[in-house]
């Protein structure tokens, strides 16, 4: 089983392949083509079109061949069924199999619960050599990108 993101299987051609006996899990949390949208702003809309095109492309051969899809939310799962639908991947026979399409699409939460955080105990500061109490600890699971300032 290989689980891969982004631009994973356009660097592994094998996987492409129907004839692969590998299980394609693929993780759909960042929708790119929506994302190169606002990060291409600056770009002529020239370039923004083939780009999305290009990415658009890279997303439909992983919805394509994949033979199951992980999204971050149940809005994007909404999203992907769409894709996945207009791609021909909801069958009537998946459908009558499983009403819920939870054999092709599943929800694995991605960021922080809505719930305040509450300190149970020391965790980093003072515990990591290192890291004192001090310090300024920020934990963050992504890029930085200079198009975050438009997104407020």
């Amino acid at each position: 089983m290989i689980v891969l993101q982004g631009h994973a299987m356009e660097m592994v051609s094998e996987l492409k392949k129907e004839s692969s006996t590998k299980i394609v899990v693929c993780d759909m949390y960042d929708p790119m083509h929506l994302e190169l949208l606002e990060q291409g702003k600056d770009d002529t809309d020239e370039k923004r079109a083939l780009d999305l095109e290009t990415v658009t492309r890279v997303l439909n051969t992983q919805l394509e061949r994949g033979d199951f899809f992980l999204c971050a939310s149940e809005r994007q799962r909404h999203f992907w069924l769409g894709h996945l639908a207009a791609l021909g991947r909801l069958t009537p026979t998946l459908y009558d199999n499983d009403p819920t399409t939870q054999s092709l699409l599943g929800i694995v939460p991605f960021g922080l619960s809505g719930k305040p955080p509450q300190r149970t105990g020391p965790a980093i500061k003072g515990v990591v050599p290192g890291v004192t109490d001090a310090d300024k600890v920020v934990i963050w699971a992504g890029g930085v990108y200079s198009w975050f300032d438009r997104c407020r």
